[in-house]
């Protein structure tokens, strides 16, 4: 996306064309545009490839002052990729929005396969399992028990005890 060539074309066989930037540039021309998009699909080589990337295509457009992001996905791990790729595209679609001196929108994630692979399978169940029960085998700190840890020692003394008593394990 911020490197694309296209093999045989005279425009961008030595120039590597950014698609981000052309993208911010009509949005900056006319923040109402259908057209601020970039694709990482290459139908020259993506078709026989064993590893064709999941992100297909990221869509910007500002509506009522917002930057509205759609990020479209070939496919998306949901254990193991789905909140990073979402982190990622925000502060991407956060960076872009502070070029446009506007606020980040609305951002809109499709996906045709989410999955999780069967590899994932055990863990994703004791997650679910987890998340039932509402119980974690971590002991999470609350806000409250945060402050009263007020030095970087009592925070140490803290977890070094969670871990004698084994529950972190």
């Amino acid at each position: 996306m911020f490197s694309y060539k296209l093999p045989g074309c005279a425009a961008t066989d030595q120039v590597a064309v950014d698609q981000i930037a052309l993208a911010l540039e009509k949005l900056q021309k006319a923040p109402y545009t259908r057209r601020a998009q970039a694709v990482t699909w290459q139908a020259w080589r993506y078709p026989h490839s064993e590893h064709p990337p999941c992100l297909q295509r990221l869509w910007f457009r500002v509506v009522n002052g917002k930057l509205v992001m759609h990020a479209h996905m070939r496919c998306n791990d949901a254990l193991k990729a789905a909140f990073m790729n979402m982190f990622a595209f925000t502060e991407l679609q956060r960076r872009l929005a502070e070029r446009l001196k506007v606020a980040a929108g609305r951002y809109v994630h499709f996906a045709d396969s989410y999955h999780v692979y069967e590899r994932d399978w055990k863990w994703f169940n004791s997650f679910v399992q987890q998340a039932r029960s509402g119980e974690s085998r971590r002991p999470w700190k609350t806000a409250d028990e945060f402050a009263k840890m007020t030095s970087a020692s009592s925070w140490r003394e803290s977890i070094r005890s969670d871990l004698l008593k084994g529950t972190y394990v």
